[in-house]
Parts: structure tokens; C-alpha cells; sequence
């Protein structure tokens, strides 16, 4: 029997990273409403989407709410704070997952439990008391489940920033429970595969739960291929007394010709230059970056000691070598979003493209709090594809 169309929920939509990459999984697929209450990624959204996000606050909705939608597809990205360091990973007992914990209440009592339910979090979520609660409802329920830990870097993309993404399939009335112990661990699988469905039907090998074989591992396109043109780099610069003022910490620099660039989080643009993402080299590009001290080594010609490599810790040369920050433009292209138009040229998928409303740092603030369009892509299409028939 053919899969019914799928129709789905977007609950913590931010920008629509999680829509677009269902439509890149199934142009077929309609999204009937998502929800968020941050008005920036709402007008961002409903640029791109045609409709607004409900600013419902999540943990109010009724069962009857969201029973009135017939969604067979829930697409959840909640809040990461409560999951990691610098947010005290206070896990189900912070504020921020009470939304989380609401969907998974009603998922547990909703007549018709939609098909699907793809989750995207932080490492540490695969560890917390919200995902057990999560994975314990879905098998109560009669899903069989897929957990990945993986990065884009993985499928070929200049871009590190690895994810926890939770697959659920529901299996039909009839069909045998799987042996898979949900409950004792997480059955965490690590290697992305070139076939998405294979990518999702794989099991997890090792003693505990976690497949580490690197099945696939394409060779990312050089940075300089998601670059923007730019006439004068000067205003996008890292101003200097950003780097300066760093005495002890070092710099994640890229150059053009790498093909792998750092996380961008919600910080990167202002003047949290430390963790927050990569910074492209303008100048000295055939000064190769050093992790530790410098290198001097003498010309055979002169005899004189030139300086050929530098530290990343070494302020004076950090700024010699004129580190600008990505443009918006660029961090959404390693993000996987159709910031150039729609993927392929079709018209059923939707383009993506800031309000002009938004100012550059509302727009990295956005990204950083976004995901990998293009792992969503390809778990979405392996969990798709693997209940087709």
C-alpha cells in the first residue's frame, strides 16, 4: 500500500531548518503548522514559508489542539540549554524543557499517533532523563527507533557540527516489536552511509550501542565554495582588540582552500570570538597555522631566520593575518539552507532568504541557533524511504 502523503507538525521551527529539510526528503510533504515564540525567526519563517508560526507557548497546547491537525509527521528541535555545560545541563528539571516533556505527555495520549517523529538536540541528550521518557512513550507506542550522533562533515560538508537526531517509525498493528533495548542505553549510531536508508536500518555494533565503522566518508568541497564575493573585507574583519585582549586562548582560523570550518553558535559575529565558530584568513595564506609555537627557520640564502608559521594563540600574528567573519550568506550555505534558490530548481521546495528587517548579527544569532539542513535531509529520506512500500 502506498505511504499517505505526509502531513506534519513543526514544533520548535526557528528559521525552518527541520522544513526544509523534509521538503528536500519529500517535495511532497506539507507542513501544516509549527510553533516558536522568537519573533525574529518567526518573520524569517514567514518570509520564506508563506505562514506564520503560532506563538502558542508549546507546553499549553491541548490534546485536542493537536489532534485537530491530523499530522502523521512530528518534527522537534526544542531548546539545547538544558542538555549542555553552559547551561548547567539541569536537563527534564529546567523551565526549557517543559514544552518537550508536554509533547511527549501527548504523544502518549493522542488517539492517532503520527507515523513518523524526528527529534534534533545536543550530544548529552542522548543521556538525559528527557530522552529516556521520550524513548520509553515511542516504545510504548509501538515506534522503532533510530538515534545518531553524526556531523555534516560526515556527508560531505565543509561544516563540524555534530548532532543527536532521533528517528521513530511506527510500526503497524501486526507487525513484530523489535528486540532493540530503547530503555537499558541508547543504541547511538555514528556513521552516516551514502544510502540514507541504509543509513537509518543499520544497528548499532559496538559493546555499547555505538557504531563506529566509517562506512562512508566523502571528501568535503573546499571552503572557498560557499564563499560570497566580496569587493573589501575591511568591515567584516574580527576587529582587532577582540583578538588582542586574548592572552591565553587560541583562534580557529580557516583559509579558503580548507574544507572543514568550526560550529557557528548564536554567539559568533559579536565579541565571543572564543568557541563560537570559524574565521576566514584574509592575508598570509601561504603561512600555514599552527596549533602550538612558532616556527622560525633560517633561508638558505641569506641565512636569516624568517618567520613561516605562526600560532593561533599569537595575537599580533592573528591579526597579520586579517580574519574576517562569515557572512551570513556563507554560514547558511554550510548549513545546508537553498540560501541561492530552490535545491535542484524545483519549484515545489522553498527558498530561503533573510527580511531585510533583520540586522547581521539577528541573522548569525538565527543560524547559530539553527541545525544541518543537510543531515536532516538525509535522515528524513532514509526514514521516509524505509516505510515506502
Amino acid at each position: 500500500m502506498p505511504r499517505m502523503p505526509i502531513r506534519a507538525l513543526e514544533f520548535f521551527s526557528g528559521i525552518g531548518g527541520l522544513h526544509y529539510g523534509l521538503e528536500r526528503a519529500d517535495p511532497t510533504a506539507t507542513v501544516l503548522a509549527s510553533f516558536d515564540m522568537n519573533q525574529n525567526a518567526n518573520a524569517c519563517y514567514h518570509a520564506n514559508f508563506g505562514f506564520k508560526p503560532s506563538t502558542t507557548s508549546i507546553d499549553t497546547l491541548s490534546l485536542q489542539a493537536v489532534e485537530r491537525f491530523g499530522a502523521n509527521c512530528w518534527l522537534l528541535s526544542p531548546p539545547c540549554q538544558p542538555f549542555t555545560q553552559g547551561g548547567k545541563r539541569l536537563d527534564h528539571e529546567d523551565k526549557r524543557s517543559l514544552a518537550l516533556l508536554h509533547l511527549i505527555d501527548l504523544l502518549g495520549q493522542i488517539s492517532a499517533p503520527p507515523d513518523f517523529v524526528f527529534l534534533e538536540n545536543v550530544p548529552n541528550f542522548e543521556v538525559s532523563v528527557c530522552r529516556s521518557r521520550l524513548v520509553e512513550c515511542l516504545d510504548a507506542r509501538n515506534y522503532d527507533i533510530r538515534e545518531f550522533l553524526v556531523s555534516p562533515v560526515q556527508i560531505g560538508v565543509a561544516n563540524d557540527r555534530r548532532r543527536y537526531y532521533l528517528c521513530a517509525r511506527r510500526r503497524s498493528a501486526d507487525a513484530p516489536k523489535s528486540d532493540t533495548p530503547y530503555l537499558q542505553a541508547p543504541r547511538v549510531i555514528t556513521t552516516m552511509l551514502s544510502d540514507p536508508v541504509k543509513t537509518f536500518s543499520q544497528p548499532g555494533s559496538d559493546s555499547d550501542g555505538r557504531d563506529t565503522e566509517p562506512a562512508w566518508k566523502p571528501t568535503p568541497p573546499q571552503i572557498s565554495s560557499y564563499l560570497q564575493p566580496l569587493e573589501d573585507v575591511s568591515p567584516h574583519l574580527v576587529p582587532q582588540e577582540y583578538i588582542l585582549k586574548r592572552k591565553s586562548f587560541r583562534f580557529d582560523l580557516v583559509k579558503p582552500t580548507d574544507r572543514i570550518s568550526s560550529c557557528f553558535t548564536k554567539a559568533y559575529g559579536s565579541h565571543h570570538v572564543i568557541g563560537s565558530g570559524s574565521f576566514l584568513q584574509t592575508e598570509r595564506l601561504d603561512v600555514r597555522v599552527l596549533a602550538f609555537n612558532i616556527v622560525l627557520r633560517r633561508s638558505p640564502l641569506t641565512g636569516v631566520a624568517a618567520q613561516v608559521e605562526f600560532a593561533v594563540d599569537d595575537g599580533p600574528s592573528v591579526v597579520a593575518a586579517r580574519p574576517r567573519f562569515f557572512r551570513p550568506t556563507e554560514v547558511a550555505r554550510l548549513h545546508g539552507f537553498p540560501i541561492d534558490g530552490p535545491p535542484r530548481g524545483d519549484p515545489r521546495l522553498h527558498a530561503m532568504a533573510f527580511p531585510d528587517s533583520l540586522s547581521v548579527a539577528q541573522q548569525l544569532k538565527l543560524l547559530g541557533n539553527s541545525l544541518s539542513v543537510d543531515v536532516v535531509a538525509h535522515l528524513l529520506s532514509g526514514l521516509l524511504a524505509a516505510n515506502a512500500d
